[in-house]
């Protein structure tokens, strides 16, 4: 696949997004931005977040349950649930896979959910030993970060400390420092993660400016492999062409457990 045609496959058209259930996880300022963007293109929007009083609280248009089975949602409708993500991301998928998940959370949505699922049954802890001399082997001119304490690595075209303008769209060229790109990021952290046991890169699809996610049914495949694991490292990252978070598990397991 040229690369032109890599670029177009990790933006979504407003088209696709219509009818479509749409999570927005974390309700602050970049979730409220994701929702806002949503609602224009007629998603049928979940917000959630653990504060009813979040600034994407202010979006919602209708008091229906979201976890109820039988409601019927129309086109633009935006409902709220006051809670944890992932914990509502769990109930929910037992009931329909959303087309789109916005994580707008602290934390790396996608290793919470895998540490979660790799903990049933298993020892988990951090280990990023055969990522993080990997960075510096790819040829990119890329900024990364390993925090082996938390066990997650971050990288990007743009140098720690400069923030992307609200309005960018990426291209071949960064808007911020002139530079071409290379590889799109989430071929990258592929490479950084090839010695592992299973790597698991989900794209971060461009929704508008500033707005990105992931397919939820990428989510939800991610869940049976990473319940099909039982021992060695494994790893998540989530990546869009210039930017990516990735965390490593070791798993073993647990005594006794079949």
């Amino acid at each position: 696949m040229d690369s032109e045609k890599r670029d177009e496959i990790l933006r979504l058209r407003r088209d696709e997004l219509r009818d479509r259930y749409a999570l927005v996880l974390g309700g602050g300022k970049f979730g409220t931005i994701a929702a806002r963007f949503l609602i224009g293109c007629g998603s049928k929007v979940i917000i959630v977040d653990i504060k009813d009083d979040c600034e994407a609280h202010a979006l919602v248009n209708s008091e229906i349950d979201p976890l109820d089975r039988d409601a019927e949602l129309e086109p633009g409708d935006v409902l709220f649930f006051c809670g944890d993500a992932l914990e509502f991301f769990e109930r929910f998928i037992e009931i329909r896979i959303p087309f789109i998940v916005v994580t707008a959370i602290t934390r790396h949505f996608a290793g919470v959910f895998a540490e979660k699922i790799l903990s049933e049954g298993h020892e988990v802890r951090y280990d990023l030993t055969r990522v993080r001399d990997r960075f510096d082997e790819v040829s990119e001119e890329i900024d990364y970060g390993v925090f082996e304490r938390d066990g997650i690595a971050t990288a990007s075209y743009m140098p720690f400390g400069m923030v992307c303008p609200e309005d960018c769209y990426p291209g071949k060229v960064c808007t911020v420092t002139g530079k071409r790109r290379g590889r799109p990021m989430y071929e990258i952290l592929a490479d950084v993660m090839k010695d592992l046991d299973l790597a698991i890169v989900l794209a971060s699809y461009q929704l508008g400016r500033g707005v990105g996610g992931v397919l939820g049914e990428d989510l939800v495949r991610m869940r049976e492999q990473l319940r099909g694991f039982d021992e060695g490292v494994c790893g998540v990252a989530t990546a869009c062409l210039c930017h990516g978070v990735l965390n490593t598990f070791r798993v073993e397991k647990k005594e006794g457990v079949l």
